[in-house]
């Protein structure tokens, strides 16, 4: 029974490095973003670092599970750049979309608990009364964005009930 457990905990590690391989490979070959939505803070004086979504976590996964990586430890209340799939959700939280490595479509009326987010998502807050960036927001689903804003680590309880790890906050 040990021995049936303990394959099963590495083939679901195997399985998980083999995603966030795969996800960051597509994060990496996205020639560019057709939008942009950038933080004007007292930090934009400097250029901002870029973080991918294969930058996030350690690789291998160990045996405690996803750990944060030194980058992303590193960039933590700074201004950063970062590429990805705006989440398709329903119902929409205004002020806050959701970034990933892929497009992804959640519908939480009946796929709450269940759903297809990867670990790797980011979670984007912005003013929902900013023109600028409502208006940029009003794209297809599964649009491509390259998002700069000042990135928080840490568990946080959302405004639907989610926790989110990783953060950006558009100012």
């Amino acid at each position: 029974m040990k021995s049936a457990f303990k394959s099963l905990i590495l083939k679901s590690s195997l399985t998980l490095e083999c995603m966030a391989l795969c996800m960051s490979m597509i994060a990496l070959n996205a020639l560019a973003a057709p939008n942009a939505l950038a933080a004007p803070s007292s930090l934009s004086s400097l250029p901002p670092s870029t973080i991918k979504f294969g930058d996030l976590y350690k690789m291998p996964v160990g045996p405690e599970g996803l750990e944060p990586s030194e980058k992303l430890l590193n960039l933590a209340n700074q201004r950063v750049s970062m590429l990805g799939y705006v989440v398709t959700q329903t119902p929409i939280v205004p002020g806050r979309i959701i970034l990933s490595p892929l497009p992804i479509t959640m519908d939480d009326e009946d796929e709450r608990l269940a759903d297809d987010l990867p670990a790797t998502a980011v979670f984007v807050h912005f003013d929902p009364t900013h023109e600028a960036i409502t208006q940029l927001l009003d794209h297809p689903i599964g649009t491509l964005l390259k998002v700069q804003g000042i990135l928080s680590v840490g568990l946080q309880e959302e405004a639907d009930g989610r926790v989110s790890t990783i953060r950006l906050t558009i100012e």
